[in-house]
């Protein structure tokens, strides 16, 4: 065996990447893609059927539990905050506030395979699988937009002999609303899904890619596709990545290229934008018309004046009524709000704080900041979101801790 090969086996066998780790950190790139069809079950996905088999077989060969001193306060909080929805659900069930059994248990399996497994994540592995599907995705976004202005037609965002988990975004596909209104998903349900998949790549690039030419080849394909999406929760994610990276960036370092860059970038964005006229509607879906709350926006934040208005008494207002109690549409601010109470809301809020403070690098700050903000206009941290977006940001450093040493023995 070669120099070469032994160091390639090391540095392997040190990343502790068995097959089984191997299968979890594909499933946890590609866990917002399959959690959209149906495993058969009402309600349950490819996606969380999988991830049951793989927490199962991840738990028989765990040999030994972290000590509390290593985990960081991020992954005690995320840990607190599942507690405190187990023990509130049990209560909820004897109380009968029509709380969801199977969407709890969905949620608490997300919630303890990040708390558990977060390690067995190999993050250098997952971000090449998760940027190959995030640019590949983010190319087809752009086809469909193209295909659709040139020939009227649409390009399929689903596999059609797979059930999907919501039935009604395929009745949706069959009304007139939606070919006139038609806006490209990628292989997701809506745009903002796919604009929200493409967060942790697009912050890994911009934080952590040291190629200029390379990064900003990707990012600019990534804010072609969340732009020909339509989607102005992505277009939101996007300034707000951009404004970080350059508050992040010490003045003396930053290079004129960046500048140059983003400038091109924003300005073709914005020419898109003004001269398209169906992509020109972001602007009147994010501020609406006359002073008027737009419905985009509005539909957002209703749910806050529904849950202000809901006379429902103080246990629901400190606890909440438990998950899928209501069939009304909240964002993930809101969602917890109403499903776990003031008090679980606390919890929630508690894990991006000690997230932040807990952790070193930028990416991972910057990161959990962009969850943060859509949490506010979207829900997708409260379902599959959260196993995907902090698996990312807490199995970062993993790739960092021990490899010059490694180095150093076999060069020696």
């Amino acid at each position: 065996m070669s120099g070469a090969q032994e160091k390639r086996k090391i540095d392997w066998a040190y990343a502790g990447v068995s097959n089984t780790n191997k299968c979890f950190t594909i499933l946890v790139a590609v866990f917002p893609i399959v959690s959209i069809y149906s495993a058969g079950i009402q309600q349950l996905s490819v996606g969380d059927f999988l991830l049951a088999i793989t927490f199962v077989l991840m738990l028989v060969k765990r040999r030994k539990s972290l000590k509390e001193s290593e985990l960081t306060r991020g992954v005690l909080s995320l840990r607190a905050f599942g507690a405190y929805i187990i023990v509130t659900f049990l209560f909820q069930l004897i109380l009968s506030t029509n709380v969801g059994v199977l969407s709890t248990l969905r949620y608490c399996l997300y919630i303890f395979a990040v708390v558990l497994f977060y390690r067995k994540c190999d993050f250098e592995f997952g971000i090449k699988i998760l940027g190959g599907l995030t640019m590949a995705i983010s190319l087809y976004v752009v086809v469909q937009y193209f295909y659709f202005k040139a020939l009227g037609s649409i390009l399929p965002w689903r596999i059609p002999f797979l059930g999907v988990v919501d039935d009604a975004f395929v009745l949706k596909e069959q009304g007139a609303f939606y070919h006139q209104y038609y806006r490209p998903t990628g292989i997701f349900y809506e745009p903002t899904h796919y604009a929200q998949y493409c967060l942790i790549y697009f912050s890994y690039l911009l934080f952590c890619e040291k190629k200029i030419q390379k990064k900003w080849a990707k990012v600019l394909l990534i804010v072609a596709g969340i732009v020909c999406s339509g989607s102005s929760a992505g277009l939101f994610i996007v300034c707000a990545a951009f404004a970080i990276y350059f508050i992040s960036k010490p003045t003396a370092n930053k290079k004129s290229i960046d500048y140059l860059i983003l400038l091109s970038v924003v300005s073709v964005g914005c020419f898109v934008l003004l001269s398209d006229s169906s992509l020109a509607g972001i602007w009147t879906k994010l501020v609406g018309t006359d002073g008027e709350m737009s419905a985009s926006v509005g539909y957002r934040f209703n749910s806050a004046n529904d849950f202000l208005s809901d006379e429902r008494g103080l246990l629901a207002f400190l606890f909440g009524t438990g998950r899928g109690s209501s069939s009304a549409y909240y964002t993930a601010f809101f969602y917890v709000l109403f499903s776990h109470g003031v008090i679980g809301l606390l919890f929630f809020l508690r894990i991006f704080l000690s997230s932040f403070t807990s952790l070193k690098t930028v990416f991972q700050r910057a990161t959990v900041i962009l969850v943060l903000i859509i949490s506010f206009g979207s829900e997708m941290v409260v379902n599959f979101g959260i196993l995907t977006y902090f698996i990312f940001i807490f199995s970062y450093p993993s790739i960092f801790e021990g490899r010059e040493e490694i180095r150093g023995l076999i060069e020696k």
